[in-house]
């Protein structure tokens, strides 16, 4: 993960194949990492509320290296970037059920954006 990528503009589908086909590996790792990073914040929110004592922690953690990857991914899809929204906004007003359900379309919907 040397070389992280700048986000692709929209539209322009080539570059954004190529940068995908050239970093598949580093594509996959960041889904992963973002889909728990959204659990561990639903965890969080649980212990605010008093329905959980402690996190489990996360296989691999989410942090800058995926940054690049997760954002050119969502950069390309402005129904992606209204369900990262949805899903803050469900956590600003405890609604754990609903964060849940927009975490797993949210992770659902990555998956499919780096399928080749």
């Amino acid at each position: 993960m040397d070389e992280t990528p700048g986000p692709p503009k929209r539209g322009d589908d080539s570059e954004w194949r190529g940068m995908l086909l050239s970093h598949v590996t580093e594509f996959s790792l960041a889904v992963d990492a973002y889909k728990q990073d959204l659990g561990i914040r639903i965890q969080t929110s649980e212990i605010h509320q008093g329905l959980r004592s402690g996190i489990m922690p996360a296989k691999v953690p989410y942090g800058p290296s995926h940054r690049p990857f997760i954002e050119s991914i969502f950069s390309r899809s402005a129904d992606l970037e209204d369900l990262r929204r949805e899903f803050e906004s469900t956590l600003k007003t405890d609604d754990l059920g609903g964060a849940q359900e927009l975490s797993e379309k949210i992770g659902s919907e990555l998956v499919d954006r780096i399928a080749i």
